[in-house]
């Protein structure tokens, strides 16, 4: 799986989910782990392919890039491995 964390610099949220995001890579090594700057040009594209209207919104994909699902705003660690084992 891909999870797609989408934010901005200056989202205070988004910089709240960060270091949580960060923690569970470690724990999820078969899956790929990817934060995006909205603001960043390079990521207009994936920011309108999945409609990103609120921040900070974090996307779950399977292995053919099909969204498996979303959350927006912050979650706790646990909140967010349970989703990624759920979806597993």
């Amino acid at each position: 799986m891909k999870i797609i964390k989408f934010g901005a610099e200056w989202c205070p949220a988004c910089k709240a989910l960060e270091p949580i995001i960060q923690e569970l890579i470690p724990a999820n090594p078969n899956h790929e782990f990817v934060s995006l700057d909205v603001d960043d040009e390079s990521t207009t594209e994936l920011t309108q392919q999945y409609k990103i209207k609120s921040l900070p919104t974090t996307v779950i994909l399977n292995h053919r890039d099909e969204e498996l699902f979303r959350f927006v705003g912050m979650k706790k660690k646990s909140v967010i491995q349970e989703y990624i084992d759920d979806l597993s």
